[in-house]
């Protein structure tokens, strides 16, 4: 399984400023079979240590949830460090 992009980003304004919440498709792919999910996903900074990243389906995707969510954790957090999210 593997989280091909998420499109569609949109960034939601929150009053809080140790806290950035998005919205988006996650485009899912395995064994020749893709699949897109809509999701949102929130990214709060910690005083010290890596921010806590918590992602939110809103379809149950056809695969296991665990590494699905595991996935796009680890996509999400390549795109902050790259600077990649509005």
């Amino acid at each position: 399984m593997k989280v091909v992009e998420i499109r569609s980003l949109a960034r939601k304004e929150t009053g809080l400023f140790y806290r950035r919440e998005f919205s988006g498709t996650a485009v899912l792919e395995t064994r020749g079979q893709s699949g897109e999910y809509p999701l949102s996903f929130v990214i709060e900074s910690r005083p010290i240590g890596a921010p806590d990243i918590s992602v939110y389906l809103e379809a149950d995707p056809a695969w296991p949830l665990v590494p699905v969510v595991t996935s796009i954790k680890h996509l999400v957090r390549e795109m902050d460090r790259d600077g990649k999210l509005p």
